[in-house]
């Protein structure tokens, strides 16, 4: 009885050095598979109008997209994710909506809708979608554009301010990551 109760213990041992040793190697950087998060900062966004959509009084949206909320991100819908931003306006505090005139609209790092993007939303992401007529496109999901929040993806641009252009042909980040 002493012997088998000896290996046992024995074996209760081995299980106890092996999991100990697995925590160590992973808590010392073993796993490296594991992604960094992003950093998200605030950016100044300059939406403007380009050919034709300077004519037209289109309505844009801008709201935050994170792991958490990602709707605006993955909705394949936009038909039906437009409708439900038309029916929400004026009571949505986390998406802020304008009529896109010939002067463009600029949104400051300062403006207090950051608060909420930033804060509330924990924001990734920023999703640009502009109601613009399907019948001017050659693919409706041109109608949404993305803005990655990662601070370490804009470093090089000067100004801090992210450049997007809303065409009949669609909405377009001007403006590349840096990698």
């Amino acid at each position: 009885m002493n012997s088998s109760y000896s290996l046992l213990k024995r074996g209760v041992v081995q299980v106890v050095q092996a999991a100990l040793t697995a925590a160590a190697v992973m808590a010392l950087g073993g796993c490296s598979h594991t992604k960094a998060l992003p950093k998200p900062k605030p950016l100044a966004l300059s939406i403007q109008p380009g050919g034709d959509a300077a004519n037209l009084t289109i309505r844009v949206w801008v709201g935050a997209a994170s792991q958490y909320d990602n709707n605006l991100r993955e909705e394949k819908d936009l038909d039906r994710l437009i409708t439900n931003l038309k029916n929400s306006a004026g009571t949505s505090t986390d998406v802020k909506s304008f009529p896109l005139a010939s002067g463009g609209t600029n949104i400051s790092v300062s403006d207090p809708i950051w608060k909420v993007w930033r804060d509330q939303k924990r924001a990734d992401y920023l999703v640009i979608i502009a109601d613009l007529p399907r019948h001017l496109l050659t693919d409706p999901s041109l109608r949404r554009a993305e803005v990655p929040l990662d601070k370490a993806l804009w470093k090089h641009l000067p100004d801090r301010t992210v450049h997007i252009k809303i065409s009949p042909d669609g909405v377009k980040r001007l403006d590349t990551p840096g990698f």
